[in-house]
């Protein structure tokens, strides 16, 4: 009876989580909004001219930078942002990692991500690393040169 019992609980509270998220929906959600300011800085540490902005796993768009998104609720945001930029003839992406940014309650909050290049493109390369291969045999970036290198990563047991 007892396992049953904490069994309807469980998924009771489950299927509330599931509902609700975790912990309450905000009370009176109106006075509960914020802003982020979002600058994407690159490697030279100049401004990019533009930003793609993700939002909570949502892209927003394409917008100048700096920008700022404004009528966030308040708490914790995961935000991701990149930006193309043309050098020359040469396209270049950029991106950063994600991370939250907390947003409170009618101030702005300022995001400055750094932005990295995604390639490697000529005159970029990819960074040098080393990793152990299956046979446990030490293997670097550096000693493949001129060679075409896939990465595959696994989970093993």
């Amino acid at each position: 009876m007892k396992i049953r019992l904490m069994a309807a609980l469980t998924c009771a509270a489950i299927c509330a989580i599931g509902l609700y998220g975790c912990g309450d929906p905000p009370t009176n959600a109106v006075e509960q909004r914020g802003s982020i300011l979002v600058r994407g800085i690159l490697p030279n540490d100049s401004l990019a001219d533009s930003v793609n902005i993700k939002l909570d796993n949502e892209m927003l768009g394409v917008f100048l930078n700096p920008h700022t998104v404004v009528g966030l609720y308040a708490g914790k945001h995961l935000l991701e942002i990149g930006s193309v930029q043309v050098q020359d003839t040469t396209t270049l992406t950029y991106f950063s990692a994600p991370r939250l940014v907390e947003v409170l309650h009618n101030l702005v909050t300022t995001a400055d991500f750094e932005l990295v290049a995604q390639g490697p493109y000529p005159g970029n390369p990819a960074p040098d690393f080393e990793l152990y291969d299956l046979d446990s045999n030490l293997v670097s970036l550096s000693g493949l040169a001129g060679k075409v290198v896939l990465l595959y990563f696994f989970e093993s047991t």
